[in-house]
């Protein structure tokens, strides 16, 4: 009698489950969580080769997106919440066709495609397919869970809390004990709405809802409508005497040119100026103070009479990210008014010293009109042992004005990890045409501002 009880039981709550799912609409494959060494090259590596959006999924965890489905990412120096399975991840086409399919280990594949089966009510093929742990060792990635997406993911929860062990239970996700111990999600599906914010820094970081990149960790912004017409600079020099002018900074809106336009704050200024020798020997970042009619002043003490380039890099609200340029040449100057581009050489010697740290480049083959990544190492200068107590340098681990020979192509970076301490940093570039360029890197260490140089070659 117990025994027919216990299956007339379990005979009840398979039925309500299977009427759950009845009810419950469509769940579809969401997402991967993915354990990786630095979250932030992972993510670059799927935007660069296929064309994959970085996002930011509200309640779940930021990552990219390629097509309708999603790679979110965790660092694995740190304890993972449950089981690590060994996984191969493919991401196949490119934009809004990519698509994500992962192998995934387990001790009995056919009972893990069962259980989501008959527990979630979906073929997880083509997109995740299961093999033994004898293949472990083709497997490169490592993933916590896998995640379901349902509009209304209510019905499913119920049918799973009644028959499987819950991990973790919020408004936008589920995590229940899977086939094998895996972890299995479930997402509220808020579908793929427009992205309406990005982030000031990296255009591409892009979510439908507010947040923050997880590349630099500014906050996202509305992306403003399409504007027509270009953000002008005008700089005004007046001679203080000595060697020492002061620069007065004006900027004008396409919509408005009567009128200053207002500037959102990054990384804790609201206009970052570079000034560049015309020899390319001579480097200034430095921040104008805004004046009451809405221009910009500075006083700058020049090393010489010449020609000088000057970089203004702003953000207008209700604009998009700026890096204007001009020209200043200074009262006494008398020389050519186009001279020939500074004539650099490509250093052989990747390392330079500053005061106290001591700083490496590294890099691949530099390609124009490819993004790469540069890498620089920072070490004790006397001790070589490697820095690890870096400081943020204006809202940043670090700062990277590029410019060509002629200072006709210029980019202001920042790093890729925006809680970097150091050893390493790192800084997506994209050099716009071939040639010699010149790179000026600047980091905070106890205090101190730190600037290296370096020349380098781009094919």
């Amino acid at each position: 009698m117990f025994r027919l009880r216990a299956l007339q039981v379990v005979a009840a709550i398979a039925l309500v489950a299977a009427a759950s799912r009845a009810q419950s609409p469509a769940l579809r494959f969401h997402h991967l969580h993915v354990r990786v060494a630095d979250p932030t090259t992972a993510m670059a590596k799927y935007v660069r080769a296929n064309g994959c959006i970085s996002v930011v999924v509200q309640g779940v965890g930021v990552g990219i997106r390629c097509g309708r489905s999603y790679l979110l990412f965790d660092r694995n120096d740190r304890p993972a919440d449950g089981t690590v399975a060994k996984a191969s991840i493919k991401v196949s086409g490119s934009g809004e066709r990519a698509t994500i399919t992962a192998r995934v280990s387990t001790g009995d594949p056919n009972g893990a495609r069962t259980w989501i089966r008959e527990r979630l009510g979906i073929d997880p093929a083509p997109a995740i397919t299961f093999a033994g742990k004898s293949d472990e060792r083709s497997m490169p990635d490592e993933i916590t869970h896998i995640a379901f997406a349902s509009a209304d993911p209510g019905p499913i929860v119920a049918s799973l809390k009644a028959s499987t062990s819950i991990i973790s239970l919020s408004e936008d996700a589920t995590v229940v004990s899977g086939p094998g111990g895996l972890p299995i999600e479930i997402v509220r599906d808020a579908g793929l709405d427009p992205d309406a914010y990005w982030c000031p820094m990296h255009p591409d970081v892009r979510s439908p809802a507010p947040g923050t990149c997880p590349r630099c960790n500014m906050t996202l912004v509305p992306i403003p409508p399409p504007a027509f017409g270009d953000y002008r600079m005008h700089v005004d020099s007046s001679p203080l005497g000595q060697g020492r002018d002061r620069l007065t900074i004006r900027l004008t809106n396409p919509s408005a040119p009567d009128r200053a336009p207002t500037l959102l704050t990054v990384h804790d200024r609201l206009l970052h100026l570079f000034i560049v020798s015309r020899d390319l020997q001579w480097f200034q970042h430095l921040h104008p103070e805004e004046t009451a009619d809405g221009a910009f002043g500075l006083d700058v003490t020049w090393p010489a009479v010449g020609i000088y380039g000057v970089f203004a890099d702003f953000y207008p609200a209700g604009g998009t990210p700026q890096l204007l340029q001009t020209t200043v040449v200074t009262a006494d100057y008398r020389g050519l008014s186009f001279p020939r581009p500074a004539a650099l050489q490509a250093d052989s010697d990747q390392r330079r010293t500053d005061g106290s740290v001591s700083v490496t480049l590294s890099s691949p083959r530099l390609v124009a009109g490819r993004e790469q990544t540069l890498t620089f190492t920072l070490a004790d200068a006397a001790s070589g042992a490697p820095i690890t107590d870096l400081e943020p340098y204006l809202g940043a681990p670090g700062h990277l004005f590029v410019t060509s020979a002629d200072l006709v192509d210029a980019t202001h970076s920042h790093p890729l990890n925006s809680r970097s301490t150091g050893p390493d940093v790192k800084f997506d570039v994209t050099f716009p045409r071939p040639g010699l360029h010149k790179m000026w890197a600047q980091f905070q260490r106890r205090g101190v501002v730190v600037t290296v140089a370096f020349v380098v070659a781009v094919e």
